[in-house]
């Protein structure tokens, strides 16, 4: 088996891991300039545009003479950016025609390219069938075929991106965000389309020998699905599409190699594929970050749901037995009837608040409020009746809709807006239904 550090110190693993993770992180933060664009679809499309430019500059390195793989390289790596280029620009040819629609175009052009490919696969295939093993390597990217010129490569195409977006930080913001502004600022919006462009056909053709067309566009995009999660800024959000796609290169290229082994028996002779393996620990991490983000994700955001709805069923409790305030106390059947929630749920609130302090009660007697949950209770029948005069005289909501609505909002605790309702309101007395809306400092106003 081998160990994390082997990943970057064995001779066997150094290149290929490190040309990996490096076209890795040039994609996943060029992917996610795409991703804020809206345009995620269209590096899938770009992807499959490079399959012919890359058979075709294999093609022409063998009519060339040009055996060596390096050589080789060189001609898909030039060819390749051009076909890919090509394809963007037919992509927004199309898209400008009243006729087709951005997805349609994304299709057409998808199919095209990759049936040119197809084409172009069988002409190598017929006249150098030696040479036809290397065409599958473009679509699904074989690790162990690159060298160390292709690590240099993409350690500076790396370095190229890097420098770009930091130089040009501010104009791509305003350009990604505000194009009209930046247009009045003076920045052209075609120009960074067209450096765009440029980089995402590099990054695709550079990484067509790790991961393959067919999954590099997977690296465009995964990273930053579960990036976008984690953070809304731009710029924090481009550093966690480098980190989530260093983390997944790091994670797949390790169990590709040692799962197999970790497994054993007959499947320890199995040699499984390393793109496929990247993508699917890229995937993996951002489902992660989907699910468990700690303020976006799905988790979170449950229990902050679960939070508020304790709350507002509490809150309502405390109203409930505040507007019987006339009743020395009020047993747990006749509180029951008035609250439409289990017993079991109730139960729980009361118990919720007794610890709180804000209720005192027993279950073969009456409860009672604490001056505590008092003040609490009345705040919220305050908040509550402001928010019906607000919605019927400012808003013309109908004196028989505004209690529902007043629910609803009368939970949402904000000091300064109750007090710039009160403020708007005129410190009012009375509500829309003539019932008066109590004051801070009583605690035995009529209801």
């Amino acid at each position: 088996m081998f160990s994390w550090i082997d990943l970057v110190t064995h001779p066997l693993l150094i290149a290929s891991t490190l040309a990996t993770l490096f076209m890795s992180i040039a994609c996943a933060m060029l992917g996610g300039l795409l991703f804020v664009k809206k345009s995620s679809l269209l590096g899938e499309t770009l992807s499959h545009a490079a399959y012919p430019g890359v058979v075709l500059g294999l093609i022409v390195s063998l009519v060339l003479g040009l055996e060596a793989t390096n050589a080789q390289f060189i001609c898909m790596l030039l060819i390749g950016t051009a076909f890919v280029f090509l394809g963007d620009r037919l992509v927004k040819k199309i898209e400008k025609s009243p006729l087709y629609f951005s997805d349609m175009a994304l299709s057409v052009v998808l199919a095209l390219f990759f049936s040119l490919g197809v084409l172009l696969s069988s002409i190598v295939q017929y006249k150098w069938p030696s040479h036809f093993s290397a065409v599958p390597m473009f679509l699904f990217g074989q690790l162990a075929t690159l060298t160390d010129l292709h690590a240099m490569v993409a350690a500076l195409f790396l370095v190229v991106t890097l420098i770009w977006l930091v130089f040009n930080y501010r104009q791509i913001e305003l350009v990604l965000f505000d194009r009209a502004f930046a247009s009045n600022m003076g920045i052209s919006s075609r120009k960074f389309e067209m450096v765009l462009t440029l980089l995402i056909s590099l990054s695709i053709v550079i990484g067509v020998r790790s991961l393959g067309i067919v999954l590099i566009s997977g690296m465009l995009i995964a990273p930053a699905i579960g990036a976008r999660i984690l953070s809304k800024k731009l710029g924090i959000f481009i550093a966690w599409c480098a980190v989530l796609a260093l983390l997944s290169t790091l994670i797949g290229i390790y169990y590709a190699l040692n799962l197999p082994t970790m497994i054993g028996g007959s499947f320890a002779r199995v040699s499984l594929p390393t793109g496929p393996i990247v993508l699917l620990s890229s995937s993996l991490l951002s489902c992660i970050c989907l699910i468990a983000a700690p303020n976006r994700g799905l988790v979170g955001r449950l229990w902050r749901g679960a939070v508020f709805n304790w709350k507002c069923g509490e809150e309502n409790v405390l109203k409930t037995v505040w507007k019987a305030e006339k009743q020395d106390s009020w047993s747990f059947s006749s509180l029951r009837k008035k609250i439409a929630i289990s017993s079991l749920h109730l139960m729980a609130f009361l118990i919720s608040l007794r610890v709180k302090r804000k209720i005192t009660f027993s279950l073969f007697g009456g409860l009672t409020l604490t001056k505590l949950g008092a003040q609490q209770a009345l705040n919220i029948v305050r908040v509550h009746r402001l928010w019906e005069l607000y919605l019927f005289s400012c808003l013309g909501v109908g004196e028989d809709k505004v209690h529902g609505i007043a629910e609803q909002v009368e939970h949402v605790s904000i000091g300064e807006l109750e007090k710039k309702l009160t403020l708007i309101l005129k410190n009012p007395l009375k509500d829309p239904h003539d019932q008066p809306i109590p004051c801070a400092e009583v605690l035995d106003e009529s209801l």
